[in-house]
Order: C-alpha cells, then sequence, then structure tokens
C-alpha cells in the first residue's frame, strides 16, 4: 500500500493581518513573512517578523517523526514536529525550573495551497496566548519560481513520480470543473514502462458545470514541469486552468481543447 500522500508546504507567505487573530504581543506585528521548504519528512522554516519597535528572524529545521530534540542549553529547550491528519503540529518547551513554557503551532494548508493558517498556543512564563495567524502563499506559487500542475492521473502515482522527479510528491486535493475524462492509449513504449499501464486517461472539455474531475495539485519546480511535458503524449498538452478551489494552476488536457488563458 501506497504512503499516505501528505500536502506540501513549500512556498513562501505573507502575513494577512486583517484575517488573523493576533493577542498580547502579536497584535503588534506590521509585517511577517513565512517560508516553507519541504522534502517530506525534512520541513525548513525561515520566519522574518516585524513589529512596531523590533524584529526578529528564526530558522527551524525538524523532521516529521514526532521525535523530541533537546538542544543541550541551560535551561534545556525540547523541539519535535509530528503530523496530525494533514496539519503539521511545532512543540517548542522550555524547561526553565522557575517559568516553564510550552509553545505549539498548528500549521495548516486552505485553498489549494494558496493559505496558511498556524494556530498558536503558549502557556507558562505569565504570558498564555490563542492566536491564530493567516498568511497567504505570493504570486508566482513557491520558491523560485515553482509552479503548480493539477493532475488527475498516472503523475499521482509515486512509482511515476519517483521515476521523473526523483522524490515523492506532496500535493492538496482540488477539482477540475468543465471537463470530463476519456480514456487514452498509449502506444509510446517509454511511457508505458514509466506508468505500467498501456491505458491512461484525458480530461476532454465539455463546458459544463456538472462535469468535475477530481485530482491533486502538486507543486513543481520548473525542471520538474519540463520532465512532465515530456512524459506525457501528443494527445494532450499543458495549459492554465481554474480550478474548482479558484486556484489557477497547469493541467495536462485533451490537445483539441483551445484555450485563451496563460500561466
Amino acid at each position: 500500500m501506497a504512503a499516505e500522500e501528505k500536502p506540501d508546504f513549500s512556498g513562501e507567505y505573507v502575513l494577512n493581518a486583517q484575517a488573523s487573530a493576533l493577542s498580547g504581543g502579536a497584535s503588534a506585528v506590521r509585517r511577517a513573512v513565512l517560508r516553507f521548504e519541504h522534502r517530506e519528512p525534512i520541513v525548513r522554516c525561515e520566519g522574518a517578523f516585524n513589529f512596531d519597535e523590533t524584529s526578529f528572524n528564526y530558522t527551524l529545521e525538524l523532521v516529521s517523526d514526532g521525535r523530541e530534540l533537546v538542544d543541550g542549553k541551560e535551561p534545556a529547550t525540547t523541539s519535535s514536529l509530528r503530523w496530525d491528519s494533514d496539519a503539521l503540529v511545532f512543540v517548542h518547551r522550555t524547561d526553565a525550573a522557575d517559568a516553564p513554557v510550552t509553545m505549539s503551532w498548528r500549521y495548516e494548508l486552505g485553498n489549494s495551497g494558496q493559505r496558511l493558517t498556524a494556530i498558536e498556543r503558549i502557556r507558562g512564563g505569565g504570558r498564555d496566548q490563542d492566536n491564530v495567524w493567516v498568511f497567504e502563499r505570493r504570486d508566482g506559487a513557491s520558491v523560485a519560481g515553482n509552479q503548480l500542475l493539477f493532475s488527475y492521473g498516472t503523475l499521482r502515482l509515486e512509482a511515476v513520480q519517483m521515476k521523473l522527479f526523483g522524490r515523492r510528491l506532496s500535493g492538496t486535493p482540488d477539482a477540475l470543473p468543465g471537463f470530463e475524462l476519456d480514456g487514452l492509449k498509449i502506444d509510446d513504449e517509454t511511457v508505458v514502462a514509466i506508468s505500467g499501464q498501456a491505458h491512461h486517461t484525458m480530461a476532454t472539455f465539455t463546458g459544463r458545470p456538472s462535469d468535475v474531475i477530481a485530482g491533486t495539485v502538486f507543486t513543481l519546480t520548473p525542471d520538474e514541469i519540463q520532465n512532465a511535458d515530456t512524459y506525457e503524449v501528443a494527445a494532450v498538452k499543458r495549459v492554465a486552468v481554474v480550478l474548482q478551489s479558484g486556484v489557477r494552476a497547469w493541467a495536462y488536457v485533451d490537445a483539441r481543447y483551445v484555450t485563451t488563458n496563460e500561466a
């Protein structure tokens, strides 16, 4: 059985202060940016926060297996990262004898990966707080020009991903309205060898709102997009589409479908 697919948090996100619910010192924030580099199970997060009279930056890199890591300083701090369904939960505990503090952040992706919500909980040290930080993904999708690709077929198979990209992709469920699935016979032996299937599926445009194709949105590098282009056969072409969530992404559809959309 294939491993459960988890969301890919990779990307740069800018604080949406109006959508956030912040208390205490957090309410004084003027600007904040989070940048995730996620190659499961390794998650690296860089944060930059600007307040009225101060600012601070931090970098964290943890493995999402739930193991607790102790830094060996005095007082000792213990950190861990784990999955809770599709959310990443980071816990940071300072074991000071006089004022122990536990801080946790629950990171969730919404709107097909375009919105990041961080639910913060602080307990101890005389500064109990509960905050909800909302961040929006920067235009341009992800890290250094990465792009969104909607897949409904064999690109969702782990074996295909490993052969084309050298890694297992994480994505977000979404759907493509106005299209229906048709069968597609594959004559290219190289493609069949990669997918293990001589019959794929192809999205054909109908224009009917009731026709919806379920799939997954992945974040790919430009090189990975080119690898996907090479893998797909001439019967389909990559076009820009608007998904059910409102997110704009690439998708491979029937080559006879003509669109004026641009990526």
